[in-house]
Parts: C-alpha cells; sequence; structure tokens
C-alpha cells in the first residue's frame, strides 16, 4: 500500500512504511477523572480496602463541619476529586494524592 503526500507543491507516492516513518507518533494520555457518582465510589474504596476507614472518619468529624460531611458522604450523587470532604479524608485515612487519582479513575471505570 502506498500513499500519496505533497511536499514542496508536488506530489509524491510513497510508500505506508515511509509515511508512517515521516508521521510522528500521537501520544495520548486521558484527562485525569475528578468526578464519578458516589456509588462508583464507594465501590472503588471498598475495592482498595478504604471504605469503612472513610466511614469512620466521617462520623468521627466534629460538628458543625462533620454534620455537613455526613449529610455530603450519605446524599451526594456525585464526588469531586477537590470537594473539601475528599481533602480533608486524604490525611484522615492514609490516602496520598496519587492514590486518590487512582481510586478515581478505578471507579470511574466500574460499569453503570
Amino acid at each position: 500500500m502506498s500513499r500519496i503526500i505533497t511536499i514542496d507543491g508536488e506530489e509524491q507516492e510513497i510508500s505506508e512504511e515511509a509515511f508512517v516513518a515521516l508521521v510522528p507518533p500521537v501520544s495520548y494520555s486521558p484527562a485525569p477523572v475528578v468526578e464519578v457518582s458516589m456509588m462508583k465510589a464507594r465501590m472503588a474504596l471498598r475495592q482498595v480496602g478504604k471504605l469503612a476507614a472513610v466511614q469512620a472518619a466521617v462520623d468521627a468529624m466534629p460538628s458543625p463541619e462533620g454534620d455537613d460531611a455526613r449529610i455530603a458522604w450519605e446524599y451526594a450523587m456525585t464526588v469531586r476529586i477537590d470537594h473539601p470532604l475528599v481533602i480533608a479524608l486524604k490525611p484522615a485515612v492514609g490516602i496520598t494524592d496519587a492514590e486518590m487519582q487512582a481510586i478515581f479513575d478505578a471507579a470511574a471505570a466500574i460499569p453503570g
């Protein structure tokens, strides 16, 4: 198989291999996942063994911030990685930024 390319206004026929060598490879990095459903977040936390620790940390938060955290944990439809509750929970349950991103990525991959 060959391709027709234009160089300096002239059409030239080159092989597929030569064409591939001329075109730099395109690298694709998916955008980091920043929002998932709360159901998927909980499932991903369970998969990494952190669901119970997160629940305990939310339950232990003092009021009035704790009340807001418990409402968000129980009733939010989605959760964002930059939400204040998520940020507060990372050190409380021993999750690094990279681990939290991996949890969000895993949650996004869960069907449903």
